[in-house]
């Protein structure tokens, strides 16, 4: 049997094993169940439901979603989660029934890991915003093998992630989750991350020790209409191309092996039913030769929601049609789809080439040869080396917004108030996706700075907290702070879900209207989509009130989305943003405040200083009309961000001037550290076409890098130039470069003064 023949092809081992298939185990490898409901807990044992073992053993489910997940929505706990210690002979003991199967097919097991795996007691990084912020490919690949190690050591051999939605839109909830608002660095933090999970560039096997990675989502999820989550996303082909599938059809050079469709439509065409997206762009272009699966519910959704599939039968004919694989987390397949095939609704072909692309990606990940793992390996698991990478990673996120009079770093206080709502709250510090946590695990603010400031009395108050509007800890928090001489003042918002959110069957949050006086943090994180974003609360009431004690107020924020910080850069000596920065986040910050060393962060998302300039994107197309009672300038533009020393850039120059389409520029700046402490300089590139066929950004993200420049040291940071970077898609929707002039700008920031002019001939 050559499906049994390891010298042979993926594909060739896939065609003969599908010949050997009944239409009913074919159907088996369609399905993608929710795990959770697997397996059970007595407190102290966990024993798989004698339900599953009758499937497996038949052969007729051949994937499995969250088997290792914990969380409010899926009911599972710290005590009766999948511990890593027990994963691995939980996950072996299904892959041994599967095996025993009459073909003998081993199970995909596919988690959530776009900031770390997400299963108890796996590594938590910080979220997609922070991991941005940091402008660093390499750490952003370390962190990617880092989840894969995790996630192999506890059985899983698919994770999902990298996010890939540029968001547009701050009010949208899922903002925390991606890279924020430039195609350009999405794309090369994304191909990063696939590099790191797959364990290299197009490869064509994953070893034991990586993880197939999963894009999402498919297209265009992060410019909502309203903000509002899973909304209709009204943008052109152009930029639908150039802006939203860019960062996909280069993690697809990369290699990525599988992708997820999205809830949202585009001009109409619901994105999980879409065959010009899933066909004609991502195979027959992009020659894409992976599995694809549907966000949860989503097929279903084509009919309850969309409208577009007259009955369920024809919402799957019309997914598997699209070049949609795998249906996640519904019994939709399980119940109706061989029945659809029978009743000819949905053609066999259709069956076949899905059931080919889920085949392949098994016998790519070898697990036909090998599905179990070693039982000893949980001791990869949040192991020294990946909560230090954790640590260093939460670092290079914080980006310093506001250093008035060179508050920062602190030079050994007597007496520190740490106050704020999210001082000593750990959940909070973690983001939307992220399991349960043991206590002590989480560094929180408050733990790093007693442990950095340890010669110091620390007075700690909440004072308040994120949405409730109760004022009764404000007296607390004063009085601490009236008896130090620093304040350290921790707010933001929270992604973190408790017993009191509801849910819908995708796991997002059940929201009508989220009250302002709420009992728990949650504002952020799937389903939390803002009209308003002011902080939420009594949080900037308080600061007020611990500015008028004429103290330094060293404000951290720690937040998913962009949110108005007016009041925030009013009432503070010095801001660090933090975003959501994991489980070691709060060492991260004591150590910035120290100066241990010098925040280097950029913002990956523009800052708005009022709802109503929306959207604020730095890379508009448009020269905008001003308003008349209100600046168009947003509080913060993209690539924004201070340090604790100073630089200067001089002596931009190229290797040529000018270039056909198969040739490469070097550019080079020289950038010296100006000030008396050594850092981390973040370099970015941008550029301006000076005249095209069509309207383009009137300026774009070209190149960035992160360079570490000791103080009074002189660097050279070079730059490659080619097609690639000039080139869109022109008047005719064809993918070129024109000829003519293309601006060169080069500095810390938006603000450049180093220009060239580079032409293409």
């Amino acid at each position: 049997m050559i499906y049994k023949d390891a010298t042979k092809t993926p594909e060739q081992r896939a065609e003969d094993l599908l010949s050997r298939m009944t239409l009913h185990e074919k159907v088996g490898q369609l399905i993608m169940q929710q795990g959770t409901s697997w397996h059970e807990s007595d407190g102290k044992n966990i024993t798989i439901t004698d339900e599953i073992r009758q499937k497996l053993a038949k052969g007729t489910v051949g994937n499995v979603y969250g088997l290792l997940r914990s969380d409010w929505w899926t009911g599972k706990s710290l005590e009766t989660g999948i511990q890593p210690k027990t994963a691995a002979k939980i996950v072996n003991e299904l892959q041994k029934t599967a095996m025993s199967s009459r073909l003998g097919i081993p199970l995909l097991v596919c988690e959530e890991g776009p900031h770390g795996l997400m299963a108890l007691g796996a590594t938590v990084f910080p979220t997609g915003m922070g991991q941005a912020s940091s402008f660093d490919r390499e750490l952003i690949k370390e962190m990617g093998a880092a989840v894969a190690v995790e996630a192999r050591s506890m059985g899983a051999n698919v994770t999902y992630g990298p996010i890939l939605d540029v968001a547009r839109d701050p009010r949208w909830s899922r903002v925390e989750e991606g890279y924020g608002e430039e195609p350009y660095l999405t794309s090369e933090l994304g191909v990063a991350q696939v590099q790191g999970l797959q364990g290299g560039t197009a490869v064509k096997k994953i070893d034991g020790e990586h993880v197939v990675s999963t894009l999402k989502h498919f297209a265009a999820h992060g410019e909502p209409e309203g903000g509002h989550n899973s909304a209709p996303t009204h943008v052109g082909e152009r930029e639908l191309h150039d802006v939203h599938l860019y960062a996909f059809k280069k993690c697809i050079e990369a290699g990525a092996m599988s992708i997820m469709s999205s809830y949202n439509e585009i001009d109409g065409a619901p994105c999980t039913g879409s065959k010009k997206l899933f066909t004609e762009i991502l195979r027959d272009q992009w020659g894409f030769d992976g599995f694809a699966v549907s966000d949860a519910g989503a097929i279903p959704g084509l009919l309850n929601a969309q409208r577009v599939a007259e009955s369920y039968d024809k919402a799957m004919a019309m997914a598997l049609d699209a070049g949609v694989d795998t249906e996640l987390c519904t019994d939709l397949f399980e119940t109706s789809l061989e029945k659809a095939v029978l009743d000819g609704i949905v053609p066999i072909a259709d069956v076949d080439k899905c059931v080919l692309n889920v085949l392949k990606t098994k016998f790519r990940l070898g697990l036909f040869e090998n599905p179990y793992i070693d039982e000893n390996a949980w001791v990869n698991v949040n192991c020294e080396k990946h909560k230090a990478l954790a640590e260093k990673m939460a670092q290079k996120a914080l980006v310093l917004l506001k250093n008035d009079g060179q508050t920062l770093p602190l030079s050994a206080p007597k007496r520190i108030a740490v106050i704020g709502p999210n001082a000593n709250m750990p959940l909070n510090q973690l983001g939307d996706y992220t399991a349960p946590q043991p206590t002590g695990k989480i560094q929180t603010v408050l733990k790093g700075v007693k442990d950095r400031f340890a010669e110091s009395e620390i007075k700690y108050a909440k004072g308040c907290s994120i949405r409730n509007l109760d004022e009764s800890g404000f007296d607390e928090a004063i009085e601490a702070a009236k008896q130090s001489d620093v304040i350290i003042y921790v707010m933001g918002g929270s992604s973190a879900a408790d017993s009191e959110t509801g849910f819908l069957e995708n796991g997002a949050a059940r929201i009508d209207e989220i009250k302002n006086d709420s009992k728990f943090d949650k504002d952020s994180g799937e389903g939390y989509d803002r009209a308003y974003l002011s902080y939420a609360g009594v949080q900037t009431k308080l600061l007020e009130k611990l500015s008028m004690l004429e103290k330094p107020v060293v404000t951290v924020l720690i937040q998913g989305r962009p949110l108005i910080m007016t009041q925030v850069m009013q009432y503070s000596s010095a801001v660090i943003l933090a975003w959501y920065p994991g489980e070691m986040g709060g060492r991260a910050v004591a150590s910035a405040i120290a100066g241990d060393f010098s925040p280097s962060g950029r913002l990956p998302i523009s800052v708005p200083d009022h709802e109503g300039q929306l959207p604020v994107y730095y890379n508009t197309s448009a020269l905008k009309n001003p308003y008349i009672d209100l600046v168009n300038r947003p509080k913060f533009r993209f690539g924004y961000g201070l340090s604790y020393t100073s630089f200067k850039y001089e002596n931009f120059r190229a290797d040529k001037v000018e270039m056909t389409e198969d040739e490469q520029i070097k550019l080079y700046v020289d950038v010296t550290n100006t000030g008396e402490r050594d850092s981390d300089e973040v370099t970015l590139l941008f550029m301006r076409d000076l005249f095209a066929s069509v309207t383009r950004p009137r300026i774009m993200l070209r190149g960035f890098e992160r360079t570490f420049i000791k103080a009074g040291e002189t660097k050279t940071v070079s730059f490659e130039i080619n097609r690639e970077s000039l080139a869109f898609h022109d008047i005719n929707m064809n993918y070129t470069a024109e000829k003519g002039e293309f601006e060169f700008l080069v500095g810390g920031d938006l603000d450049c003064e180093n220009k060239l002019i580079i032409t293409l001939k």
